[in-house]
């Protein structure tokens, strides 16, 4: 929701405009005045604590001096001290003035000759200070300053996430933490993590271990719980997904009978069945696990895309509960399922999720209004949802899908420099668009903020396509209406790129491609090739074979696309081999992703498909 801002807003002077220090910031600060003197950071730098503070600000304090040291090489000493003194940092959290959610995020910087304060009212608001104040430190021939300067900000909207799909192409822990540590330097809060779907469970469940099939990679309980602590240390919120009934071709083939038939099934063909038990029971029990590990009080159950949903009409244990919760529509029976789906999720601590096309506006029963809504397309539709009083979390399929299936590589900066959490696109453009048609949510929206999606994007390709954009959508949820323009924008991007870089992301492959030789065994590479096509190409042709042993045919289900329909002439192919995990993707859209619990290396051949002319461009790199 929008808080509202009480502070005064102050522009710079002119003579400052172009100052370093906080003025390249990002997100912009809602009220920066900048002086000319500047504090000398020295070895041994003193981060005051006062005595009465909670652990949780020496654990912020902790994050700053690891922060600082990596960026700097300057060692911290952290000193348990009321004192305000020259040359040191005090982290001071102040009893609290305002109950919105935003202003407990809110914080003061004060910077002058009598030492550096950082002020909150939470321990939020003094981790996003001691963040700004790591973007304010100037390098200069290896000394190190920070500006005098007096800060005060606090975000426009309370949600500021990402969601990233290991479902889809698994993603390496040290990959995440990384990501996490990116989105707490930028004031993001929130990491959406997509845990299962048709092609794989990403969660382990030891109530339903055979959902984690042989040889695929997976996160252990015990990971995730440790991967819990790491994020709540830099303060972004973990919140798992969880897909029912729709997307369920993993656990449908683990389990058949939570089929109405009893039957495994294709991929989008897969539907739990909303009249047995067990389906009741496996729901459950998956649930109280997950909430078991992540203390967030959300969590996101999908209730998206029931693609199969007709089978509930011809299932008999689906029309006996239809029939006893009194719905003669599929639609009013399909509500009910989402309202049984937040009965289970109050009776675990939590709040539901659901995106925005499990509800049919106007049908009854209507699902409770405390459910949140998660909207990503059909404008009219999430509308409808916030003008019912329903709350909104803005992830629109344009501008911010970074990168998914009809948008690919998603759209150009640009169009995401014009979104605010008020605006929703109301077409789908073509990938790369530089601009969005958007309509206007309603005035009275309770729109929470919003969030950024990575679809089934192989890791190497994720940072490639995620940033700057959702650095751009941060800046916009954090400083909404002050933001500035694209070319302001572009114009401080370069330091945060370069800034980017000392975190360990790589937009862009470190390593050159050299030309693929038959009697050199690999490991851990990408493939690079082009090929021209004079017909639909079954994916399965391309392939890897003889010593690296990678199937033809990927296992059913984790193939996403099969086939280049009606496109014509050159395709960029890429298969990477990232330990045990296999990702092919097609012209910046990936196909499909499998995982061996094997490591191998071997010779690569690339095989000839049906319809191919010829291959030009084949050429490797290796992976670190």
């Amino acid at each position: 929701m929008r808080c509202a801002i009480t502070l005064l807003l102050y522009i710079a002077a002119a003579t400052l405009a172009h100052a370093a220090g906080f003025t390249t910031m990002m997100p912009k600060p809602f009220r920066l005045e900048q002086g000319a003197g500047r504090e000398l950071l020295k070895p041994g730098l003193r981060v005051n604590i006062p005595a009465q503070s909670p652990a949780r600000i020496r654990e912020i304090a902790e994050v700053f001096a690891e922060e600082l040291k990596e960026q700097t090489s300057l060692a911290c000493k952290l000193v348990s001290s009321d004192a305000i003194e020259s040359g040191a940092i005090t982290l001071l959290l102040q009893t609290p003035s305002a109950p919105e959610s935003c202003a407990r995020e809110s914080y003061s910087i004060e910077i002058d000759g009598r030492g550096i304060v950082v002020a909150a009212a939470s321990a939020e608001g003094l981790l996003w200070g001691a963040q700004t104040l790591l973007q304010g430190i100037e390098n200069e021939n290896g000394k190190y300053h920070i500006r005098h300067a007096a800060i005060n900000d606090q975000p426009a909207r309370a949600w500021r996430g990402l969601m990233l799909d290991p479902a889809r192409s698994f993603l390496d822990l040290a990959f995440i933490r990384r990501t996490i540590r990116v989105m707490s330097a930028y004031k993001m809060n929130v990491l959406h993590l997509h845990l299962i779907d048709d092609q794989s469970w990403a969660f382990e469940s030891k109530a339903f271990p055979k959902c984690n099939r042989p040889g695929e990679k997976y996160y252990t309980q015990d990971e995730l719980r440790e991967l819990v602590r790491y994020a709540a240390r830099y303060g972004v919120e973990l919140l798992p997904e969880l897909d029912f009934p729709g997307h369920s071709h993993a656990e449908v083939s683990a389990y058949p009978q939570l089929d109405c038939e009893g039957m495994a099934r294709e991929m989008n063909d897969a539907i739990l069945c909303a009249g047995k038990p067990f389906t009741w029971e496996f729901m459950e029990k998956v649930v109280a696990e997950v909430a078991a590990i992540f203390p967030s009080r959300y969590i996101h159950l999908g209730a998206d895309e029931p693609f199969a949903i007709k089978r509930w009409k011809n299932c008999p244990d689906c029309q006996a509960r239809m029939k006893s919760k009194g719905c003669d529509t599929i639609e009013a029976f399909y509500h009910t399922f989402v309202r049984d789906l937040d009965d289970i999720s109050k009776r675990n601590g939590k709040q539901l999720i659901v995106w925005n096309e499990a509800i049919h506006p106007g049908v009854a029963p209507m699902p409770p209004k405390d459910i949140i809504i998660h909207a990503w397309q059909n404008h009219k539709n999430a509308q409808a949802m916030a003008a019912a009083g329903y709350t909104i979390i803005n992830s629109s399929y344009a501008p911010l899908y970074l990168t998914s299936f009809g948008l690919r590589q998603g759209v150009a900066l640009s169009a995401v420099k014009d979104w605010d959490a008020t605006l929703f696109g109301a077409e789908n453009p073509k990938p790369d668009a530089a601009r969005v048609k958007y309509e206007k949510l309603p005035p009275r929206a309770m729109i929470l903020g919003g969030q950024a999606c990575m679809w089934a994007t192989e890791q190497g390709l994720v940072e490639k396509r995620l940033y700057p954009r959702a650095l751009c959508m941060a800046e916009t949820l954090w400083a909404e209406g002050r933001a500035g323009d694209l070319a302001d924008f572009e114009a401080r991007w370069p330091a945060h790129e370069s800034r980017l870089g000392r975190f360990g992301v790589s937009p862009e492959y470190k390593h050159p491609s050299m030309p693929l030789r038959e009697d050199e065994k690999y490991r851990d590479f990408i493939l690079t090739f082009e090929l021209d096509t004079e017909t639909t190409v079954d994916f399965s042709g391309i392939t890897i074979r003889d010593d690296y042993k990678v199937r033809v045919t990927p296992p059913p289900g984790h193939i996403l696309m099969r086939s280049l329909r009606d496109l014509k002439n050159w395709h960029i192919y890429e298969l990477t081999a990232r330990g045990p995990v296999v990702t092919l993707t097609i012209d910046g859209c990936m196909a499909w992703s499998v995982s061996d619990a094997d490591a191998r290396s071997g010779r690569i051949a690339v095989s000839r498909a049906d319809g191919v002319k010829q291959y030009r461009n084949i050429a490797i790199r290796k992976l670190d």
